[in-house]
């Protein structure tokens, strides 16, 4: 995997929008691919748990709605925590501060996330 284009979308990332925190694209059984993480913070906690954050949402989702999910966010008093499946195989992970504008996160999201899909495609993953 190229892995230069991947931490380049994530550089990208955190240039768009100065309220992304942190950012991880992880592998859909929670290894962490990248990241641009704050010190101190675990990459491979944060790619366990993402993992496990949008299985579960996933099973709820297809319970109640028959559909799966874009994105899951959680918020709390020290922000939001944004998971996003990027591919059925790759989920971008985003900590933003908790005075952040959701639309221009998403917005940033959506165009990382893009940005993430198309290498993905042009390596043939």
């Amino acid at each position: 995997m190229n892995v230069n284009r991947l931490e380049k979308v994530l550089y990208q990332l955190h240039i768009d929008s100065l309220e992304i925190e942190s950012s991880a694209l992880i592998s859909q059984d929670g290894l962490t691919l990248v990241s641009q993480l704050k010190k101190g913070v675990n990459e491979d906690h944060i790619g366990a748990m993402s993992a496990a954050i949008l299985s579960v949402g996933n099973r709820m989702i297809e319970n109640l709605a028959h559909s799966s999910p874009n994105s899951i966010m959680i918020q709390s008093n020290a922000g939001y925590v944004i998971v996003t499946a990027v591919t059925d195989e790759l989920l971008l992970t985003v900590m933003a501060r908790p005075d952040s504008k959701l639309g221009m996160v998403f917005h940033d999201i959506k165009t990382a996330a893009n940005s993430a899909r198309e290498i993905i495609h042009d390596i043939g993953l």
